[in-house]
Formats: C-alpha cells, structure tokens, sequence
C-alpha cells in the first residue's frame, strides 16, 4: 500500500523530537552558565560581607575616637560613607544571587515543559510508524501463495479475502478416509507410510495425529437423513489426519494431491 504520506508525517514528528532534544541541551548549558554565576555571586558576597565587617570595625573605633575628640567629623564621615558603599554592594550582590537562583529555576521548569512534549512527541513517532507498519499487509505465517484475488491498484476492505497461502512452518500432514470397518486398528501415534500418486517411487513416513469423532458425510452440507425409512447400507469414511516425519522431499507434497496410506495392524 502506498504510504509515502504516512511516512513524511512520522519523518516530521521525529525532526521535532530531535527539536525538542536539542532545546534540552540548550537549556542544560544554560543552566551550568548560571550555576557557575551563581557561585561566583557567592564567592562575591563573601567577600562583600568581609569588607562590611572590616570597615564596621573601622567606624567604630573611629567613632569611639571621634568621641574621645581624637577624630574629625570629615574623618568619620569618610568612614561611614565607605560602610555605606560597602553594605549597598553587599545588598547588590544578594540581589543579583536571588535573581540568579530564580532563572536557574525557571530553566529547570522550562526543561521539565520541553521535556514532557519531547516525550508527547516520542510516543506520537512510535503511533506514526505503527500507522506506516499498517501500510504493509503481513501474512500470519510464511508460506507460498496459492491464490491471489487482487491486482496492483485495486482498493480493498476490512476483512476482505487478498489470497489463499499455504503454511510452509508447521509440518507437512495428510488427510486420509479410512473405512470405518478398519478404525479398530488405528491409534493414535500408529506410524504410516504415504506414497503419492506424483512420486510413485518414492516413500514418505509419519504417524497419526488425530482421527476424526464423526464421518465424513456427518460433517457435510447435506448430512444423509434416513428417517424416511429408505435406508442403504455404506461403509463410512472416517478422516483420520497424519503427520509426516520431517524428510526430504516432503515439501514436494502440494496440496490436494492423492495417495495411498499403509498402516500396520501389528503396531499395538
């Protein structure tokens, strides 16, 4: 089936996974560049808080002096002036840090958003190419093709018959109509030797697997009704299935071929 279409549009979802991915990757390194602001913001701070604590020392014995009339006012002044400058820088700093922690989370909730539709978007690939799988008619088992009732460019339904394959995995096996007279010496696994009318040269063996619970004319359209009184005596066939033994040359057997089937009585 043609799926071209279905294709180009599994193709497209796929390139915006891989968008997807690559915005992931984006947003990572932009998170290692504010992780490494952020630590530099706090190495900063740390040292803002040294200078703070150092120059509140110096106004204070430069205060005590000021009050001992030691110091000048311009003097004190000066010193206060530095701690003022000091203490703004500090706050600058925390603020600057505050921001930064505040775009590293809003980096990680933004990779966890493009994260989700890259998932979205993971699962909608595996549904796009489950609909291209569908474009392709698979048979149930191998085989070879016995019949085809389609041709190149004929629309077909649901449900609709495309050919008739014959199994190729499971073992070759043969109906034979045995007379129900003769059932008395079949059993199961009884071994059996098949020679068909195509090879008449040639031996085949294998064992019984199943015998049939009713006739052959029990299981047909038209089952024989007898109530009528008009009754004729005949010998029923009774289909008994056998398995042939896995040899060469048993997938020359086709189907609907005829045989000659031989069991021995002396086997039970």
């Amino acid at each position: 089936m043609a799926n071209k279409e279905y294709k180009d549009e599994a193709d497209q979802v796929a390139a915006s996974v891989n968008k997807e991915a690559a915005e992931i990757n984006v947003l990572h390194s932009q998170k290692e560049i504010l992780q490494a602001e952020h630590e530099s913001l706090r190495t900063s701070i740390a040292a803002g808080e040294a200078r703070v604590t150092k120059q509140q020392l110096e106004y204070d014995r430069y205060n005590y002096v000021f009050q001992e009339k030691s110091a000048t006012a311009q003097q004190l002044e000066d010193v206060k002036a530095t701690l003022d400058v000091y203490k703004s820088e500090l706050a600058s700093l925390k603020h600057k840090l505050q921001a930064s922690q505040e775009r590293v989370h809003d980096v990680d909730m933004k990779k966890g958003v493009v994260d989700a539709e890259r998932v979205r978007l993971t699962a909608a690939v595996g549904r796009k190419r489950l609909d291209v799988g569908y474009t392709v008619i698979r048979a149930p088992y191998d085989g070879q093709i016995g019949k085809r009732t389609i041709e190149k460019g004929q629309m077909i339904s649901a449900g609709e018959v495309l050919g008739f394959i014959v199994n190729r995995e499971t073992p070759t096996w043969v109906t034979a109509n045995f007379k129900e007279t003769q059932l008395r010496y079949l059993h199961l696994g009884n071994r059996v030797e098949v020679v068909a009318d195509a090879y008449p040269d040639q031996k085949f063996y294998g064992k019984i697997i199943s015998i049939s619970p009713a006739t052959g004319s029990a299981f047909s359209l038209l089952p024989p009704d007898n109530a009528t009184g008009n009754y004729v005596k005949i010998v029923q066939r009774v289909p008994v299935r056998i398995e042939l033994d896995k040899q060469r040359g048993a997938q020359q057997l086709l189907s609907g071929m005829n045989g000659k089937v031989s069991v021995s009585k002396n086997q039970n």
